[in-house]
């Protein structure tokens, strides 16, 4: 096989995998996947599946954490954000407003096969940054039901670096086909349902669920001669389903009660090839603790809850947790 042929097979393999977030193998359980399976088509299926996750609405810090025979990876992403209804006065609606950066950092392991039959290990780290707002309508149709459908706009950079830890010496490449960086835009339609319920004594039941169609676009810099740049662009898809139930503790604070809550939820990432992601949905079972403050800055927009959540993420090879501060 010419040199530049095999050059150019596994660069895009680096690729590939500087942009999986948790991908597992494709090949038979008996060997790792090979160099020649690797497409372009791989390449931005990877790419949508890691901005769509990163910027994906009601996905809250969590590490993550894959244990293969030919692959470690260790996941985590962090997001500050708030969103909020506002009142839009003489209007039988409200508006709602949001905005978040998030962060992700990768740290994998993993082994392919080589064109002679050997095994190649690479090690990627990898980082990403979001910036997203949003901005939309709060519809009641009941005191217990509404919709908030809202458009997002977000900035995400990613920067990669790859490493080849062992192979044949014929198979190294120059430091260009192992590192790049992208700049992306993704647009996404939100749509949420959302039910609240009190009961007489003092418990809550909220029933939420939540619909994300964003279209992905990011632009990667490659740098060396054989790929100056790639055009990963393409759409996802997100739902999400989540009960959660809420009590008094029976404690106070400067007269304001504590509440307990255990919830569920179910995220799929709908139409993402699980050789992008390694997954394709996940539940989460966790419980929290808030705090009730109630106060309506301006007299615009409120914050009734301060609170603090833990789950545990399982799934179909995947499993983790999750923890996050929210504003409700």
């Amino acid at each position: 096989m010419p040199a530049s042929s095999l050059l150019r097979k596994l660069s895009i393999c680096c690729l590939v995998t500087a942009l999986t977030l948790l991908a597992r193998p494709s090949a038979a359980a008996d060997g790792p996947r090979s160099l020649a399976q690797v497409s372009l088509q791989d390449i931005q299926q990877a790419a949508v599946a890691l901005v769509h996750v990163v910027t994906t609405p009601e996905v809250e810090s969590a590490i993550f954490r894959v244990d293969r025979k030919y692959r470690e990876a260790d996941l985590s992403r962090s997001t500050a954000g708030f969103g909020t209804d506002f009142l839009i006065y003489n209007q039988v609606f409200d508006g709602y407003w949001g905005a978040a950066l998030s962060t992700g950092t990768l740290d994998e392991t993993f082994e392919l096969t080589g064109s002679d039959g050997e095994p190649v290990l690479l090690d990627i780290e990898r980082d990403v940054e979001s910036a997203q707002l949003s901005a939309g309508l709060a519809l009641p149709f009941t005191g217990h039901f509404k919709l908030r459908p809202y458009i997002s706009g977000s900035y995400i950079r990613l920067d990669s670096d790859t490493d080849i830890l062992a192979g044949d010496d014929a198979l190294e490449l120059p430091p260009g086909y192992l590192t790049w960086s992208a700049d992306g835009f993704s647009t996404t339609a939100t749509l949420e349902a959302i039910y609240d319920r009190w009961q007489d004594n003092g418990g809550r039941l909220q029933l939420e669920g939540v619909y994300s169609l964003a279209y992905i676009h990011n632009e990667s810099d490659i740098e060396g001669d054989v790929e100056r740049s790639l055009d990963n662009s393409g759409w996802g898809h997100t739902l999400e389903l989540s009960a959660r139930w809420s009590a008094p503790t029976g404690l106070y604070t400067r007269g304001r009660p504590w509440r307990w809550s255990t919830y569920l939820s179910h995220t799929n990432f709908i139409d993402l090839d699980e050789e992008a992601l390694g997954f394709s949905y996940y539940l989460e079972l966790g419980g929290g603790i808030s705090y009730e403050v109630n106060v309506r800055p301006l007299d615009w927009f409120g914050i009734r809850f301060i609170g603090f959540d833990a789950g545990l993420i399982l799934g179909e090879d995947v499993e983790g947790y999750s923890v996050g501060i929210s504003f409700k």
